[in-house]
């Protein structure tokens, strides 16, 4: 049994091994929930901003406060809704960085220096991985995560219902003075 040390504690490589397979398994289950999630969150704005936008779009200067009322509640519920999406959905991306980062520190330990999975991915900081790439496929470009993409939805919805937000609220209130 090849014994590593950090510290004064000592560890087997097999402990090395369960602790890397739990960390890998913990991520890819948080990057499932991920995934749960942004399309529970998608759902349900979609659903909402189905119900609600031609609602909010249709109240003119003379609609009735009952109108008004409606269309204000339903675009605050909606802002309100966008702000917790984003919340759930970046609270979901820190787990899955997290484990990811994990794994990538039980790499080390679990395999020799030639085989990297987690340690060498590729993102703007790491240029050896992306030049490597563009050697065996030129036209491969890094565009970023698909996570961050996930979450700019969801700040283009915050944008949305903001708006909707705004043009039920600025007539109303111009109407009052």
């Amino acid at each position: 049994m090849n014994v590593r040390y950090k510290g004064t504690k000592a560890m087997c490589d097999t402990d090395f091994q369960k602790a890397y397979e739990i960390a890998l398994s913990r991520s890819e289950l948080e990057s499932n929930h991920f995934v749960s999630r942004f399309n529970g969150c998608i759902v349900v704005q979609g659903a909402l901003l189905a119900f609600a936008v031609r609602p909010i779009l249709t109240v003119t200067a003379g609609a009735t406060l009952c109108e008004r009322i409606v269309g204000l509640a339903v675009a605050i519920s909606g802002v309100l809704l966008s702000l917790l999406s984003l919340r759930i959905l970046s609270g979901a991306y820190f787990w899955v960085s997290y484990w990811e980062y994990r794994v990538n520190k039980f790499e080390d330990k679990v395999f020799p220096p030639d085989i990297t999975i987690f340690r060498n991915l590729p993102y703007p900081g790491n240029k050896k991985v992306l030049e490597e790439l563009r050697k065996h496929s030129p036209h491969l470009r890094y565009h970023g995560s698909p996570r961050k993409a996930m979450l700019a939805i969801f700040y283009l919805f915050w944008a949305v219902w903001s708006t909707l937000f705004l043009i039920v609220t600025v007539p109303w209130l111009l109407s009052m003075l």
